[in-house]
């Protein structure tokens, strides 16, 4: 919560709750999981998900148009993947 407050999040952008392969199935229902409990303590942030919107989960769908190189930043993603495993 603390990096969220920080840094004024309101938007944050995942993978679909449906999507097939099983890691980003597991990393949109792990952000999705945290942002509504998150919700739940005042801090509400829109969550937007790639491809299609699903009726059973309130996810806003998004076509990106602009794409950012995160090669600097990709081992800080890693880490953080570590809790789903």
């Amino acid at each position: 919560m603390k990096f969220l407050d920080d840094h004024e999040v309101q938007i944050v952008l995942t993978q679909k709750m449906d999507d097939p392969h099983l890691e980003h199935y597991a990393v949109a229902l792990w952000v999705f999981t945290a942002l509504h409990n998150l919700t739940n303590f005042g801090m509400p942030i829109d969550l937007y998900g790639w491809g299609e919107a699903d009726a059973r989960y309130p996810m806003n769908s998004f076509a990106p148009t602009h794409y950012i190189d995160i090669s600097k930043t990709i081992n800080i993603k890693c880490k953080s993947l570590e809790v789903l495993l």
